[in-house]
């Protein structure tokens, strides 16, 4: 096997704002509402990261702001939600002291990067996957099974890199109750 070069060259940097709504166990209820809005940004959020969408090494060494983006595991909107009920049946003794409780949770969409599959840089590493041109819009078009329209983007010329964005388009968002 071989080691990555576990070398610090990377910058990162998050900030949020963060807030949280709480109302205690009183008549019968409780809930509370928790909301974080989040923005990680980096040149290359490379090891360590649960999110496969990127390439494992510097795209470009000679100039890291090519891959200067938002982090491959940013999640910008993040909402929490649960709340119980004591249910106010205390004579029935088949349903005396039920509770019912729930969670909501919805989360933004994780960040990815379009690559064109083509080694048009000549590097021959395998690892290496270089970006395309963008042609049209560089946007997301809202069908599961389509996420971006390929029609945006073109090869870019051999020997250059392409001015795709590093995770410059979002997925979809996850919701759970």
């Amino acid at each position: 096997g071989s080691f990555v070069g576990f070398i610090p060259t990377t910058t990162t940097r998050y900030n949020s704002v963060q807030i949280n709504a709480t109302r205690r166990f009183m008549n019968n209820f409780q809930y509370q509402v928790s909301y974080t809005y989040g923005k990680c940004e980096d040149n290359g959020s490379y090891l360590g990261s649960f999110n496969s969408n990127v390439v494992a090494v510097v795209n470009n060494p000679y100039n890291q702001a090519y891959d200067k983006s938002v982090c491959n595991y940013d999640i910008t909107n993040q909402l929490r939600v649960n709340g119980l009920w004591a249910l106010p049946f205390k004579g029935n003794r088949i349903v005396s002291g039920w509770q019912l409780s729930g969670i909501v949770s919805a989360t933004g969409g994780l960040p990815f990067t379009v690559f064109d599959g083509v080694d048009t840089l000549g590097w021959t590493l395998g690892a290496i996957n270089p970006r395309p041109n963008v042609a049209g819009t560089e946007s997301t078009t809202g069908n599961p099974g389509r996420f971006f329209d390929p029609a945006n983007y073109t090869l870019a010329p051999l020997g250059q890199y392409g001015n795709t964005g590093r995770l410059s388009l979002r997925g979809p968002g996850f919701n759970n109750t």
